[in-house]
């Protein structure tokens, strides 16, 4: 069984660095830009890589080639010349600005963005406990009762309120 030449490993599937479809991809030259590693035909050394590490190779190729255009436009547009917007006309009252070119240039004034006050809220689970809590509160039923007025030394009516709590089972009864 053959060794991967980048990983060391000894997968299944391996690709020859000079078959047909690793010369397809320029694969050698691949390894020798971005790895500095030279493989040679005639090297005692491993000559195959496994598809994970041609996979990650080629990716990286593609990759390096993207940035390396995106340098090229950056470069690019970096040294093209700036244009200068020079005012005939400004009034800062009502924020607009005529332009040389007869454009009219609105500023709008902005208030500050102020973040809105958040409460922290716990979203952590409920622990397991909590959980059979709710199932027993979740078979009863809880009814409420207010009592009647009440009447105090000073012949003024007071409403005292008192709770009645009446549990009925929501669970079948045995038959």
């Amino acid at each position: 069984m053959t060794t991967c030449r980048l990983c060391l490993f000894s997968a299944g599937e391996m690709l020859c660095i000079f078959g047909e479809q690793a010369q397809a991809v320029k694969l050698d030259e691949q390894l020798r830009n971005h790895l500095n590693l030279i493989v040679s035909e005639e090297s005692l050394l491993p000559r195959h890589v496994c598809a994970k590490c041609y996979q990650t190779v080629v990716a990286f190729d593609a990759f390096y080639q993207e940035v390396s255009q995106n340098q090229t436009l950056l470069t690019l547009n970096a040294q093209q010349p700036t244009e200068t917007i020079t005012f005939v006309r400004a009034d800062p009252k009502d924020g607009h600005y005529v332009l040389q070119d007869g454009l009219t240039l609105v500023i709008a004034n902005s208030l500050p963005i102020v973040p809105p006050d958040t409460a922290v809220v716990d979203i952590r689970p409920p622990s397991y406990d909590e959980v059979q809590q709710s199932k027993v509160h979740a078979n009863s039923i809880t009814t409420l009762q207010t009592s009647e007025p009440l009447v105090n030394d000073e012949n003024e009516d007071q409403y005292e309120e008192s709770y009645q709590v009446e549990e009925q089972s929501m669970e079948p009864e045995d038959t």
